[in-house]
């Protein structure tokens, strides 16, 4: 993934000994697939896991939830599943 785009790596500067990974731009632009997959998923799954609110955001506003998720990642924050 780190050779594609699609994550970067970076030295924990906690422990040099570590590396800690982020997703790159390419990786944040594949956000729309990985909710679209999830959603599909728990349509054909009745033990499929999807966020109650995302859920309800994505029925809502698909396009506004993908561009408030891809905001998110741009800006570093973690997305909580759940």
């Amino acid at each position: 993934m780190e050779i594609n785009g699609l994550i970067r790596k970076e030295a924990d500067p906690a422990d040099s000994r570590r590396h800690l990974y982020f997703l790159a731009e390419k990786g944040i632009n594949l956000l729309p697939v990985v909710v679209e997959l999830m959603q599909w998923m728990a349509r054909f799954n009745p033990y499929a896991f999807v966020c109650a609110g995302n859920k309800k955001a994505y029925e809502k506003n698909r396009v506004g939830l993908y561009k408030e998720l891809i905001a998110k990642l741009r800006k570093g924050m973690e997305l909580k599943v759940g």
